[in-house]
């Protein structure tokens, strides 16, 4: 059965192949930017937050922060929205990353079949290499990497919706049959029932924009699709189409007011190696890269090294502006001869201009030239339609069929080598080591990848590799000067600080936030340092930077907030505490803190449900169960205490606190003997404690047993003789 005849079966092998392709890296973790954007985003944990997404940089966080110049809204809020389905477990947001390329490429198989109706196998053999191409690799089984992905799901959502659009109208841009024909009337009525799928295409571009900066070539790919869908249309009659296509610019127009007036997002991210000139010198060479890796996907790489060139006539800079010159020399020439094909290498061209870097992209320093393989999500597609029109029966040539099925089977043939890439290239992004290792092979001298190495054996607790890792970084920048110190140093300092080696920690964290730049973390690492030290004083001062440049993380706040309670400050604890539940309030630690500076302050009522709650959490804290225990006590629910004192007896079995406290707690519950075996079992194991000796001749006066008293008394004024509470009983045996 010839299966591209049903383009239902045919979309069903299609994606069975594609989801055989990345199931490789479905079971993988969170990498590289999914700490920042998802694991570290304290606003993404709850939907009360969406407001504040429309408000900010995509990265970042704090006033401080490196702002890249991102406005993606709308990726934050699938994170937001993963996060409420799946939690914390990356396989749930990498299986949504699939199911958001399968629509691409559900949407794209529909719009071959919208303009070329005809061509059935080579429609089928176009979305089947766009569905498994290598370069695709990274927007799927990257967590971050669905910026492309859901961009250009809704650039396709807003072209479906403009192709219904022109197919209702398209005897306003035919010739008309006669002169006599009156056109106003059926004119009027055509425009009015298309116009609700023009609104809706507007909509969907809008949330295209939203997604990615890159959907602001999608005005021109609308272009040359009305230019390749309505062949009448062409020439002078295309400019019947101006208003409607001056409607996508409006929404350009409108994403640029969203972004530079309510989420107060720069253009673009300042950076010191970055010159308009020395982009353009360099992008013909970056062109001819992302041909090749169109073409011939070998040797995925995560990172890829690009330095700036001084002029664009290297080897690699002429090939790529010889091919740039003969595209727009094709262009020109056939543009009425081949007005499908020219109108299809046109768009993808301009599919290349965001990645031009003549308006920076935010990247390391050590890549130079910004070059990445999930870049080429858009252009793939435009690639794609290049190959479609060549074969298209609009041209003045005709349909070529003998020529349409010799390159479907090609494209067949080829889709199966790309698959197998793209397995192994998911195989990739499984954990963060294998893409670090695997970029390493390929650019050893660039040190962020040995940093992001270095942190990952870190955070796993290899510290002997993470310092290896770390200090090649170090030993390469001091070298070339590449990359930013700042990420370096603060790696360094926490692979020291967790290998019990505080002191040269504070030494790599000092130089970090003498390096400038982004410090908010190198802050919030020495305080951290500090405190270890027992330098509580200047810890909460290297907070107090730190929160100063990024106030939005929500550990710092923690952080500060128990030193805060540390040192009696209870009302700024109380404040930090706040803002981090306001943020996440499942956070137990937050909870615990904000339960004991309430009961430090004396405010019972407010402390009891707070420590109830975070140890309903978790926080099973010694001085969290004995301040729940104290608070219940206060409040005259004396069982209660007295499980929560036993639970912080278990952890601390020689707790000379817990003993009293559990046994004062079985006092008032008329269980007298219970509490006096206790203390005495207790003072058995330490017989020179003062505390335990107080609370036992407690004990013994409410037993109103004066001989013991008195001997328990001889001990006491033995240990401690200034004791108000030795000389009280003194006083009273008298």
């Amino acid at each position: 059965m010839e299966i591209y005849k049903k383009p239902i079966i045919s979309f069903l092998v299609i994606a069975a192949i594609a989801i055989a392709a990345y199931s490789p890296s479905l079971q993988g973790d969170f990498i590289w930017d999914d700490h920042a954007l998802i694991l570290s985003d304290a606003q993404i944990r709850s939907f009360r937050n969406i407001g504040a997404v429309f408000a900010r940089d995509f990265f970042a966080r704090g006033q401080d922060d490196f702002k890249y110049g991102y406005y993606r809204p709308v990726i934050t809020l699938s994170y937001m929205a993963d996060k409420a389905l799946f939690g914390e477990n990356a396989t749930g947001f990498r299986v949504m990353n699939l199911l958001w390329h399968l629509l691409c490429v559900l949407l794209f198989y529909g719009l071959l079949i919208k303009i070329f109706p005809s061509h059935g196998l080579l429609n089928a053999s176009l979305a089947l290499v766009f569905a498994v191409h290598p370069t695709h690799a990274e927007n799927v089984a990257w967590i971050s990497g669905r910026t492309d992905l859901i961009c250009v799901a809704f650039a396709l959502t807003s072209a479906h919706p403009w192709l219904i659009y022109l197919g209702k109208n398209t005897a306003l841009f035919s010739p008309p049959a006669t002169k006599k024909i009156s056109r106003k009337k059926p004119v009027e009525a055509t425009q009015k029932k298309g116009f609700v799928f023009l609104a809706f295409s507007y909509a969907s571009f809008m949330i295209c924009l939203l997604s990615k900066e890159t959907g602001i070539v999608i005005p021109f790919f609308m272009m040359a699709l009305a230019w390749i869908f309505l062949p009448d249309a062409r020439g002078k009659k295309i400019r019947k189409l101006w208003p409607e296509l001056a409607g996508y610019f409006f929404v350009v127009a409108l994403d640029i007011g969203l972004r530079a007036w309510v989420g107060r997002v720069p253009f673009y991210g300042s950076s010191s190696h970055h010159s308009v000139f020395k982009a353009a010198a360099t992008f013909p060479s970056a062109f001819a890269l992302y041909l090749q890796k169109l073409i011939a996907p070998v040797h995925s790489a995560a990172y890829i090294v690009w330095p700036y060139a001084n002029h664009p006539f290297t080897k690699c800079g002429a090939l790529g502006l010889m091919i740039l010159i003969l595209a727009v020399i094709f262009i020109v020439s056939k543009r009425k001869t081949m007005p499908a094909a020219t109108a299809a290498v046109f768009i993808f061209l301009v599919g290349f201009g965001p990645l031009a870097n003549l308006i920076p992209i935010g990247g390391p320093s050590d890549m130079g030239f910004v070059v990445a393989e999930r870049f080429l999500y858009l252009p793939s597609l435009f690639a794609a339609l290049i190959v479609a029109t060549l074969f298209s029966d609009h041209e003045n040539s005709g349909p070529k069929p003998g020529g349409i099925k010799a390159m479907s089977m090609a494209l067949c043939a080829l889709s199966l080598f790309y698959g197998i890439q793209t397995a192994r290239a998911s195989m990739i992004w499984r954990n963060e080591a294998s893409v670090y290792e695997n970029a390493l092979k390929r650019y050893p001298d660039a040190p962020m990848l040995w940093t992001n190495l270095g942190a990952y054996y870190r955070e796993r607790g290899d510290i002997d590799m993470a310092l290896d890792a770390l200090r090649k970084a170090e030993s390469i920048n001091d070298r070339l000067h590449s990359a930013d110190p700042v990420a370096i140093y603060n790696n360094m300092g926490t692979a020291l600080a967790s290998d019990g080696k505080p002191d040269e920690a504070l030494v790599y964290f000092n130089r970090a936030v003498k390096s400038g730049g982004r410090t908010d973390q190198a802050y919030f690492n020495k305080a951290e340092a500090l405190r270890l030290l027992g330098r509580g004083k200047e810890a909460l001062d290297a907070y107090d930077r730190g929160i100063e440049k990024n106030g939005e993380e929500i550990n710092p706040h923690i952080r500060r907030g128990q030193l805060r309670l540390a040192f009696g400050q209870y009302d700024g604890a109380i404040k930090d505490l706040k803002f981090v539940l306001d943020k996440d309030k499942e956070n137990a630690q937050a909870m615990a803190a904000l339960g004991l500076s309430y009961r430090s302050k004396g405010d019972n009522g407010r402390a009891l449900p707070m420590l109830r709650k975070a140890v309903a959490h978790g926080a099973e804290d010694f001085d969290v169960l004995m301040a729940l225990g104290g608070a219940e006590g206060q409040a005259g629910r004396f069982a209660e205490a007295l499980r929560a004192f036993e639970r912080a007896q278990k952890q601390r079995p020689d707790s000379v606190e817990a003993v009293t406290a559990s046994s004062a707690a079985l006092f008032r519950l008329g269980n007298k003997e219970k509490a006096g075996d206790l203390l005495s079992e207790a003072l058995a194991k330490h017989p020179e404690n003062i505390d335990i000796l107080i609370h036992l001749m407690h004990w013994r006066y409410e037993m109103k047993n004066k001989g013991e008293l008195e001997k328990l008394l001889q001990r006491a004024e033995r240990v401690d003789p200034d004791n108000p509470v030795v000389k009280k009983y003194r006083s009273i045996l008298k």
